[in-house]
């Protein structure tokens, strides 16, 4: 099944439900998604910007990014398990910079390493069952000639599992993500108000 077999079993449609025709019906409904194919949110430009700036600035290292970015990293854009570790960022108000080195990763990872000091042990062959804490410490406290492959090995895996997948499954699969992150979007609490416009994101019947 190709994009528009998906948009057509799926029932996608365009709904202006914000505005109604005098029998409370929707003022304009199109079968089909929007003209470009895929429109979902992707990781911010401005996010990207400050990660360059911080790492530049040496406030943070590569190690300390990625220990960050591997938290529930199948889900790139929207994560309330990476969310939260906005906590013990908040908890980290000054920092200095000695010989080239901050104290800004570290101040945060003794932090993370408290908090999951009091939870129940991680399996690390189930990666996605672990704790926010568990996830960050598990690329964080490998040797500095370790944690690269690690993280490789993990986003590896996770192309190989999608490379096992038929043609047709591996777009079922995409159109799910793409229904589910614009979801998130029309719900997450900081920026839920750009969602302005009901013919702005398709409705469809997948969850």
């Amino acid at each position: 099944m190709n994009f528009a077999g998906q948009l057509n079993t799926h029932h996608f449609q365009l709904v202006q439900s914000d505005f109604t025709k005098p029998d409370d019906s929707p003022l304009y409904e199109q079968d089909g998604s929007t003209h470009f194919s895929f429109f979902v949110p992707v990781p911010a430009a401005e996010d990207l910007y400050m990660l360059t700036r911080m790492r530049s600035a040496k406030i943070l290292t590569d190690k300390f990014i990625a220990a960050v970015l591997m938290v529930d990293f199948k889900n790139p854009v929207f994560s309330e398990k990476r969310s939260s570790l906005q906590q013990y960022a908040e908890q980290v108000t000054t920092g200095t910079i000695i010989n080239g080195i901050s104290s800004v990763p570290n101040d945060f990872a003794e932090k993370v390493r408290v908090a999951a000091a009091n939870q129940p042990p991680c399996d690390s062959t189930n990666f996605d069952q672990c704790t926010a804490e568990q996830q960050f410490l598990q690329t964080w406290e490998l040797p500095d000639n370790q944690w690269k492959s690690f993280v490789q090995e993990q986003i590896q895996a996770y192309l190989d599992e999608l490379n096992t997948l038929s043609p047709r499954e591996q777009l079922a699969q995409l159109m799910e993500s793409s229904v589910k992150r614009r979801e998130q979007f029309q719900s997450w609490p900081t920026i839920s108000n750009l969602h302005e416009f009901s013919l702005l994101l398709p409705q469809s019947d997948l969850r």
